[in-house]
């Protein structure tokens, strides 16, 4: 089973190469993942490290415009969803690779929080904000000292 989780993650994720993942294979993807998190929520939080692996070069290389035409603005926020389902076991002390994943997710919301060119803050990014926080305040919920030093090593992105 790990190695069905890790490829439908792999799949999931996938965005290098020249042809973009239809919108109907990225939906299968996920609701199977989905099905996964909600069921046997240990098998993908087995599979967490391999997260930012995937994802983490991809947010500081590419401008906004890019980084949504190859759907990662999609996968960062259907990904976060994920997240949510895997609640409380993510904050469990054996969970490897969540703290990297936030961190992740942190260099997203930096990076791409304000839109320049617009002069304004990037609106399409609220819903997923709005997760991201309600995340965080679960984690403070459940393992506050975890929590809290991953929130000050952040001081400088979070004023």
């Amino acid at each position: 089973m790990d190695k069905i989780t890790h490829n439908l993650i792999t799949s999931f994720m996938y965005v290098d190469g020249p042809h973009i993942v239809n919108e109907e294979q990225m939906r299968i993807w996920e609701l199977a993942i989905l099905k996964i998190a909600s069921r046997h929520p240990l098998l993908l939080i087995r599979q967490l490290t391999m997260i930012p692996a995937l994802l983490g070069g991809k947010v500081s290389l590419l401008n906004y415009e890019a980084f949504k035409s190859q759907n990662l603005l999609k996968i960062f926020f259907k990904f976060l969803n994920i997240l949510r389902l895997l609640r409380p076991h993510l904050w469990a002390k054996q969970s490897r690779g969540v703290m990297q994943i936030l961190d992740l997710y942190m260099d997203f919301l930096l990076t791409y929080h304000y839109m320049p060119r617009h002069h304004r803050s990037n609106e399409e990014l609220l819903p997923m904000l709005h997760i991201f926080i309600d995340l965080l305040d679960d984690w403070l919920k459940h393992d506050s000292d975890q929590a809290n030093y991953w929130i000050k090593s952040q001081k400088g992105g979070l004023t």
